[in-house]
């Protein structure tokens, strides 16, 4: 699927969607799944997606660990997901970091918080939005910009809507 996306044009091809799949193995997981079985897992994925990446002519094709939210953990639970997570694809190889899908500002400000507790590489920090331009809470694309400006990251906006909707909460 990567050398598909390379063939088709794509400058950045993704891992698997890092945070949910290691929340789900985090709170299903038996007493036998160790945190060095998620990192192995996180690792595995980069691996599939460097390969594709090295046939390339330049090195102008990125990857990226994907991150989408966690779905309501504490606080803690949720920084020690993306740290740990986000760490091996780190020590993997990644360029940058890609979190999506968040409905909570606060659960994203978690996410970047514990990538940069060890990591400069750049964050692209994307919430999704309602009908009514807004995510949860009522906060506004403005708004959320806003704070997240403060985290160093790249602002964006992605599912839910289509591109019609969503261009027009990027604009705001």
């Amino acid at each position: 699927m990567h050398q598909a996306y390379i063939d088709a044009g794509a400058q950045i091809i993704e891992t698997i969607r890092l945070a949910r799949t290691g929340s789900s193995w985090r709170r299903s997981a038996s007493p036998t799944k160790s945190s060095g079985s998620i990192r192995a897992a996180s690792r595995s994925l980069v691996k599939r997606a460097n390969p594709p990446r090295a046939k390339c002519s330049s090195r102008d094709r990125l990857v990226a660990g994907l991150g989408v939210q966690s779905r309501h953990p504490e606080p803690d639970e949720i920084r020690d997901i993306f740290h740990e997570q986000a760490l091996a694809l780190e020590e993997r190889g990644v360029d940058l970091f890609c979190l999506e899908t968040f409905t909570y500002i606060e659960e994203i400000e978690l996410a970047i918080d514990a990538i940069r507790s060890f990591s400069g590489l750049p964050i692209i920090a994307q919430l999704t939005y309602s009908e009514e331009g807004t995510s949860y809470g009522d906060l506004r694309p403005a708004d959320a910009a806003r704070a997240l400006k403060q985290k160093r990251s790249v602002i964006g906006a992605n599912c839910t809507l289509g591109p019609q909707a969503l261009l027009v909460i990027l604009k705001s």
